[in-house]
């Protein structure tokens, strides 16, 4: 199975994960990175957005990004949360 076939069917049942459901998992990550207003998280591989929706209360901004569109699809960004497809894999291409 390809990469990009691997990510399409994991998108559809990734919500339903154990770790993903757990609040007590999510509010340890939180209280462990102390977050501050004024930080701009960069949140790489975030899935469908569980961490990204939950911190955008207690940060500036969070750019959430992940390798398979149809994860970021199930994210719904708002103004505080700026989506970006991203392959960690791949070098990035930097514009001067």
């Amino acid at each position: 199975m390809s990469k990009t076939k691997y990510w399409i069917v994991r998108a559809k049942k990734y919500n339903e994960l154990k770790w993903v459901q757990s609040k007590y998992l999510l509010n340890q990550l939180i209280q462990f990175c102390q977050l501050k207003k004024t930080d701009i998280v960069h949140e790489i591989g975030c899935g469908t957005g569980v961490i990204a929706k939950a911190i955008t209360s207690k940060v500036k901004r969070v750019v959430a990004s992940d390798y398979a569109t149809e994860m970021l699809t199930q994210l719904h960004a708002n103004e505080k949360i700026i989506t970006m497809c991203l392959d960690v894999e791949q070098p990035p291409v930097f514009i001067e």
